[in-house]
């Protein structure tokens, strides 16, 4: 009886690991400048955020019609250090007793709140972006707000 139950506990958790290692998708709205800092209209942006966290692809479709796409990546601190662990476990013998302790390397991977991103448009023009998430863990996924400028001097400034 309890192995017919086990397909279906395999099959949910593999569905659980799937959708973790799918990538997300969303919208990113903004409103283009010109360099007279008049509106120029609504911007529309899409974001796919790959499995891995850290890096997206974009793209944007300006008022005009001119198309920009591009990779974006999350801002990360890395540390590097040690930590030490005592143990107190009962017993006098071999491998146990008081005072045993293990040293263990980690890394330690933080995320700033911080996207970069670059895309190449379709006549030739070139756009930066910094954006800053609301959560650094979430990137993309968790809000935020920011800004990119046009090589033309044309600016955006965008929520997500």
């Amino acid at each position: 009886m309890a192995f017919k139950s086990f397909p279906v506990a395999a099959a949910a958790a593999l569905g659980l690991f799937l959708a973790a290692c799918a990538p997300t998708t969303g919208r990113i709205e903004g409103v283009v400048q010109g360099p007279d800092g008049l509106s120029q209209g609504p911007v529309q942006m899409t974001y796919v955020q790959l499995p891995s966290g850290g890096e997206s692809e974009l793209a944007a479709m300006l008022p005009d019609g001119e198309k920009f796409t591009g990779k974006g990546v999350r801002v990360a601190e890395e540390s590097r250090g040690s930590s030490v662990s005592f143990g107190f476990g009962g017993g006098f013998g071999w491998g146990g007793g008081f005072g045993s302790s293990v040293i263990a390397p980690y890394d330690q991977t933080t995320y700033t709140g911080e996207l970069q991103a670059q895309l190449f448009g379709d006549r030739g023009r070139t756009m930066a972006c910094r954006f800053q998430a609301a959560r650094p863990s979430a990137g993309f996924d968790g809000g935020g707000i920011g800004n990119c400028r046009i090589s033309d001097g044309r600016q955006i400034a965008a929520r997500f």
